[in-house]
């Protein structure tokens, strides 16, 4: 179609043609600069003929796919829920919902309130029973219980089920081609928060193990983010595994590479765990260079996470930090950091990780009237 076009002359419909290779571009060829320069004329095309009952199907592509290889990850989510709401008023439900999902996943990765953002999977489980699509159900159905995990993992059991079937629904989902990859994302996910590092590393060598066209890149990009961090954290309490050091490295090296082109969404990712690097070493050999360098990089960190608005990620900084300046007797520094994220991790809406950090100030003020 899109040789058709430049022969002959574009159409309303090239758009559709020049999302997909754009994302395939991105996808399987990971020729990112171009897939992001035909992804943009395809955007531009939409507006030429007006082809606003095209949005859905461009918008997935593009801003599903692409776009946030370049652009800011809040900007994506935005325009993916503009493809949900056309979706729907124009009679097309499952491609909104297809839109609602990549919302839902660009909106978790860019640290939006997760209550805000559970009511929302609510909305749309809603509307996939509605219109019984149990591939939405299936995968929605999952972002709700990562999120009911990191807001209360007291509450979640009783509040989700990751499929209406319960357990028996889930083994079977598990032979559908490319959702037990999603399974193991989320696992990875739900392991970090809760500080289930060693499973976290598990259940990213199983995800690793089964590849990650399911998942996308963006997906993967996160799980090495945090499947990096928590290797140097096993590596920090058993310090005989130094395999972990390759891991973290692994991961440091793809964020970095995916900084270049979109530093809004990954530069803090890539500073937080070199800074995490510098500190292993501190805690490994003592060095007093890397001890300077990791204070430098943790500040980086902390105010690129503030630069991209992203709430979590900033408190997870100041969290990391906290426990440096803990582990190296600066106690006022680390009282100061966990209080600040605390601070945004109610904004992002975690009671697990606001009751730790309450933990963790008490512990350092106790330490201080000593």
């Amino acid at each position: 179609s899109v040789e058709i076009a430049i022969r002959v002359g574009f159409c309303k419909y090239t758009a559709v043609s020049m999302s997909s290779v754009a994302a395939l571009l991105c996808g399987m060829s990971k020729d990112i600069p171009n897939g992001y320069r035909l992804g943009r004329v395809a955007i531009s095309l939409l507006t030429r003929f007006n082809a606003t009952g095209l949005i859905p199907v461009v918008y997935l592509g593009f801003y599903g796919m692409v776009a946030f290889n370049s652009e800011p990850i809040m900007h994506c989510a935005d325009q993916l829920h503009m493809g949900f709401q056309i979706g729907m008023s124009v009679g097309e439900p499952t491609i909104a919902l297809m839109n609602g999902l990549h919302y839902i996943q660009k909106s978790f990765v860019g640290g939006r309130n997760l209550v805000a953002l559970s009511n929302e999977i609510d909305y749309q489980l809603e509307i996939s029973e509605t219109h019984d699509d149990n591939r939405a159900k299936r995968f929605m159905g999952l972002f709700k219980e990562t999120l009911c995990q990191i807001i209360d993992k007291n509450k979640a059991r009783a509040d989700t089920t990751t499929l209406s079937g319960g357990a028996g629904a889930l083994d079977e989902a598990m032979k559908i081609e490319g959702f037990s990859e999603v399974v193991f994302f989320h696992r990875v996910i739900q392991s970090y928060w809760l500080g289930y590092h060693d499973r976290c590393h598990y259940f990213s060598q199983r995800s690793s193990a089964r590849g990650d066209v399911a998942v996308g890149r963006l997906l993967k990009l996160i799980a090495s983010f945090y499947h990096g961090l928590a290797a140097l954290q096993i590596l920090r309490k058993k310090k005989s595994k130094v395999e972990m050091k390759e891991i973290a490295r692994a991961s440091l090296k793809a964020l970095s590479a995916a900084c270049d082109l979109a530093p809004i969404n990954f530069k803090n990712k890539a500073e937080l765990l070199e800074a995490e690097l510098h500190r292993t070493e501190v805690v490994l050999r003592g060095n007093e260079e890397d001890r300077m360098h990791a204070k430098k990089m943790y500040a980086k960190s902390i105010c690129s996470a503030e630069t991209a608005k992203f709430d979590h990620e900033k408190a997870l900084a100041l969290e990391l930090a906290a426990q440096f300046y803990e582990e190296n007797g600066e106690l006022a520094g680390a009282l100061r950091n966990y209080s600040e994220a605390k601070l945004h991790y109610t904004l992002w809406g975690s009671k697990v990780r606001i009751v730790q950090m309450e933990m963790a100030i008490a512990r350092t003020e106790t330490r201080l009237t000593r």
